[in-house]
């Protein structure tokens, strides 16, 4: 959408799916999503679903993700154009992330 694209991966585990039914997109463990833009992508604000569906340990490709258990986000940022993002986790450590909506800001 204006310019932004998304790809999701299936690294191991289950696809990445969207629920309709809860209209959120489900990023299972060890999966992984990438947005891509021709301009420079300068944050990024995920909102998920619940605070035990914010995945586990997610990591990036490229400068710096916080998340938020209070505000149920997950806050990219950096200057890219394009970011990966990967739902980490082990044996005990199976937890989805559950992706309501997500905001990319663009520079100028």
């Amino acid at each position: 959408v204006d310019g932004v694209s998304i790809k999701c991966e299936k690294n191991s585990g289950n696809p990445t799916a969207y629920n309709e039914n809860s209209k959120e997109l489900r990023i299972y463990r060890y999966n992984s999503f990438t947005l891509s833009s021709e301009k420079n992508i300068e944050s990024v604000v995920i909102t998920f679903s619940s605070k035990d569906r914010m995945g586990y340990e997610v990591s990036v490709d490229s400068g710096e993700y916080v998340s938020d258990s209070t505000t149920l986000t997950g806050t990219w940022t950096g200057s890219a154009k394009s970011v990966k993002f990967t739902n980490n986790g082990d044996a005990d450590h199976n937890v989805q992330a559950r992706i309501k909506k997500i905001v990319v800001t663009l520079a100028e």
